[in-house]
């Protein structure tokens, strides 16, 4: 039996080739929106990254957990300053709304 073997020039880096593949099975966005918690910090801040933290994502919200009404308030002025600086973070919109809910920041 002979084998087939596929020349170099039509070889593709790994980067391409898994990024097509991501595409395909429409993972993509769910890779993107998992960056929220890396860029978490830069986005927001030491301080407020200390008193408030991403919970969950459901329909392009944002869950975020804040450990008092202060802070609460203090970022839901925020709102749109924090969607963008996250978006342009991550380098795609994956979010378009933050509702922020009191809880345990850990």
């Amino acid at each position: 039996m002979k084998r087939k073997y596929q020349s170099i020039n039509s070889w593709q880096p790994v980067g391409k080739v898994l990024k097509e593949t991501l595409r395909e099975l429409q993972l993509e966005k769910g890779i993107d929106q998992g960056k929220i918690w890396l860029v978490w910090e830069e986005a927001v801040g030491k301080t407020v990254a200390q008193v408030a933290q991403p919970d969950s994502i459901k329909f392009k919200t944002l869950f975020v957990k804040v450990t008092d009404s202060i802070w609460l308030h203090q970022l839901s002025c925020y709102h749109d300053l924090i969607v963008n600086k996250i978006n342009d973070q991550v380098g795609a919109e994956v979010i378009n709304k933050i509702h922020f809910k009191l809880g345990e920041v850990r």
